[in-house]
């Protein structure tokens, strides 16, 4: 319910990811970011958890990062935009 406070702390975690280098930690933090986000901003960082995981074969993580942008784009009523997006980004695995 403390939305602030739990945006802060995810993006606290992608930071740590990002200068760490751990590309998969990364990917994850970019979900929680994401899903904490919401709209736009949430669509554009969960768009880059699924890029950023699949580069690295994560595979489960991949799909939790395009299962979550699949329901942020359900709740904005924008579910073909969401099959589209996936059968794009399952393609560049």
């Amino acid at each position: 319910g403390d939305r602030p406070t739990a945006q802060r702390l995810a993006d606290e975690e992608v930071a740590l990811a990002r200068a760490f280098g751990a590309r998969r930690a990364l990917g994850v933090a970019q979900i929680a970011a994401g899903v904490v986000a919401g709209g736009d901003a949430g669509e554009a960082v969960l768009t880059e958890a699924a890029a950023t995981l699949g580069a690295v074969g994560a595979r489960l993580d991949r799909a939790r990062a395009l299962t979550d942008l699949g329901a942020l784009l359900r709740r904005r009523n924008r579910r073909s935009q969401h099959r589209h997006r996936a059968r794009v980004l399952l393609r560049g695995a």
